[in-house]
């Protein structure tokens, strides 16, 4: 991989082999439009991949979340680098729509473009930087955790509003809790704490973060 970076550059593969790309690659594919419902599950060993047009999913792997995945997003792309039997799940947690794109189709276009092998490559690049990422997290404070596991989400699904940034009722205590592995109550506790200090508040069963902007919009 790090030869590639240096034939390409990182900012080129970040700007030529992305999913928005890859989305145009195959438009001369005929993918089959399916709407997704809360708690669906996709899965990597199906006849498909997958382009999510709107809604939200959560890989997981023994029901734990590793990574939140939204619009304009692949899912099923690494079935074509990994074994069978390394099934990959998708649950739904937010409703939405999906176009799903025959995986022999996918592969043999792929394989037809001078450069498609990249797509694959550069998704596996980006699966592993996100479970590193999640990975050094666990090592940090149970406070930590939390704050940057909420600023996260807010950056990339949540909507902003007067007070700050309202992060959608999918992600709530009992999926925070999974995602940082730490208990349930150990989540109250700490959004107990930011509430007090008026970072956070909850409305309608939506954490809401109280920015101040500046250089650091997420700061206590």
């Amino acid at each position: 991989m790090e030869q590639i970076l240096e034939l390409y550059g990182r900012d080129t593969l970040e700007d030529k082999f992305n999913d928005s790309n890859l989305f145009r690659q195959l438009s001369s594919l005929t993918p089959k439009k399916m709407e997704i419902k809360k708690r669906d599950v996709l899965t990597s060993s199906s006849d498909y991949i997958y382009y999510i047009v709107n809604g939200t999913l959560a890989q997981k792997k023994l029901g734990v979340p590793l990574a939140v995945i939204g619009g304009g997003s692949f899912i099923g792309l690494n079935s074509f680098l990994f074994q069978k039997n390394d099934v990959e799940k998708y649950e739904v947690l937010e409703a939405g729509t999906v176009l799903a794109f025959n995986k022999k189709d996918t592969l043999f276009l792929l394989l037809s473009l001078q450069e498609g092998w990249l797509y694959l490559l550069f998704r596996e690049k980006k699966q592993n930087e996100i479970l590193v990422e999640n990975q050094l997290l666990l090592y940090k404070s149970g406070q930590d955790r939390v704050k940057e596991t909420l600023c996260q989400l807010a950056e990339k699904f949540g909507t902003p509003v007067q007070e700050g940034w309202i992060i959608p009722r999918c992600f709530n205590k009992k999926f925070l809790a999974d995602y940082t592995n730490m208990t349930l109550n150990s989540i109250k506790r700490i959004t107990e704490i930011y509430i007090a200090k008026g970072w956070l508040t909850i409305e309608k069963y939506h954490f809401i973060i109280k920015t101040k902007g500046g250089d650091d919009p997420w700061e206590l």
